[in-house]
């Protein structure tokens, strides 16, 4: 006789037998062959390894960010722990105080200014004929206005060196 082995995902609330993960996971496994939540990816315990997994690669990548010392160069920061804009030190060493929290724990990013963007006369596409040819006058104010806005700050976005206190 002739035997095969052959690996089947058992549904522990059914008992049913499936061939493939794929078949397991559109009844109601996850791909470790272990009961998951309905409309959920993952199992209970697959879902908390994941999210340790997750967690380590955004601490990794946050330890790999080149350093700078919080001083006259830096404006505002991001703690990506607490997800709070900070703009001096004093105050986040007050908030993790008064939060009980854990200054070990601070994750501190350099926020990098956002400057507004150019307003370029594609902007009117809409509301012009094909053949339309803008005014020297109109395209002269966009210019002038473009040279203004671009030494705006609209936001700061939390994507430069690491900060130590």
């Amino acid at each position: 006789m002739n035997y095969t082995k052959e690996v089947l995902y058992k549904s522990i609330r059914t008992g049913t037998y499936y061939k493939t993960p794929e078949e397991a996971e559109k009844s109601g496994l996850c791909s470790c062959g272990n009961e998951k939540k309905r409309h959920r990816i993952y199992c209970d315990n697959c879902e908390a390894v994941k999210q340790q997994e997750a967690a380590n690669y955004e601490f990794k990548k946050f330890k790999n960010k080149s350093v700078k010392i919080w001083g006259d160069t830096v404006k505002i920061v991001y703690d990506e722990n607490t997800d709070i804009w900070f703009h001096d030190e004093v105050e986040v060493t007050e908030h993790y105080a008064n939060e009980k929290l854990n200054i070990s724990d601070v994750r501190l990013v350099e926020g990098v200014p956002n400057y507004l963007s150019e307003i370029e006369t594609d902007i009117y596409e809409e509301d012009i004929h094909d053949e339309f040819e803008f005014s020297d006058k109109l395209l002269e104010a966009l210019e002038n206005l473009n040279e203004v806005a671009g030494k705006i700050i609209g936001c700061y976005l939390p994507d430069g060196c690491r900060i130590e206190l």
